[in-house]
């Protein structure tokens, strides 16, 4: 167990406690590759606003789904649950087995209401919790005899709803940029040090991070470019390793994120270039081991 002591917070910039933060979010199959340079409340809100968009995105989950990487549940990422609309606005909702049932919805015009229910008998529990309410509004008792009334003049058509033939799904480009942003800048902290801190590029990127909802997606495709990597550099490491390098280059420093260790998964982020600024070994290179990878 690592004893929490005061850091600088690479994010606040605040003096505060450490909390073990996963470079690469833990969900996409890093185990023990972390920065001790976060505090518990940055840790947390990045956490929520940067990681669990990026891990949960359809592609991501797609990625991790084929490689059998487990989340912190300890259960693969479903790629097809959620409610879709389909059919001229109706709703459906799609379970972790791929079943599914239609939401019921209540819509009212000139006077009639008219409820849509996947059922007959879901029809009539939802018309009937409907006029409870209103009767209860009006100080009006609900007896056997309103509802025989009710269901006297309840018109109930039973049209079929055909299952959809394919679920819409879209990706969050914005959401994976920012992710992919995330770990180059833990990593660039962590190797570069406490320099890095006001670093120029670093301020512009902890600032993105810091209020995600501020930053448009231009913004943050000035420093970071999704650049699909040689295959024979980074095949060795597919869907085994993240692969993370750091290099300097004619007074730039810059970075390459190959996610799963994939060509199709590399992305270039600019970190400083004020390269004279830091000593470090260039290419600097990490292999994050994936939990559950290997193809």
């Amino acid at each position: 167990m690592i004893e929490k002591k005061k850091i600088r917070c690479i994010f606040c910039g605040e003096h505060k406690e450490s909390s073990r933060e996963h470079i690469i979010p833990e969900a996409l199959g890093n185990r023990y590759f972390v920065t001790y340079d976060v505090c518990t409340e940055c840790n947390n809100r990045l956490g929520s606003e940067i990681d669990a968009p990026f891990v949960d995105d359809f592609l991501m989950r797609t990625a991790r789904k084929a490689l059998g990487i487990k989340g912190k549940q300890n259960s693969l990422p479903n790629i097809i649950a959620g409610t879709y609309e389909v059919d001229g606005g109706r709703k459906i909702r799609v379970d972790d087995e791929g079943h599914w049932s239609l939401l019921p919805a209540v819509k009212e015009e000139n006077g009639a209401v008219q409820i849509s229910a996947s059922s007959k008998a879901d029809g009539i529990r939802i018309v009937e919790e409907n006029v409870k309410r209103r009767l209860k509004r009006e100080g009006i008792e609900w007896t056997e005899d309103v509802r025989a009334v009710l269901m006297k003049h309840l018109k109930i058509t039973e049209q079929p709803v055909l299952p959809p033939e394919t679920l819409p799904q879209r990706s969050d480009f914005r959401a994976i940029y920012f992710g992919v942003l995330k770990i180059a800048y833990e990593y660039s902290s962590s190797i570069l040090g406490g320099n890095y801190f006001n670093d120029e590029i670093a301020k512009a990127c902890r600032r993105m991070l810091n209020n995600p909802s501020a930053a448009s997606f231009e913004e943050i495709q000035r420093y970071i470019h999704h650049v699909p990597a040689p295959k024979d550099i980074v095949e060795p490491w597919t869907n085994k390793y993240h692969v993370l390098s750091l290099m300097m280059i004619e007074g730039i420093i810059g970075m390459d994120v190959a996610l799963y260790g994939c060509h199709a998964w590399n992305f270039q982020i600019q970190i400083s270039d004020c390269a004279s600024n830091y000593s470090f070994h260039s290419p600097h290179i990490d292999l994050v081991p994936i939990a559950g990878g290997g193809g």
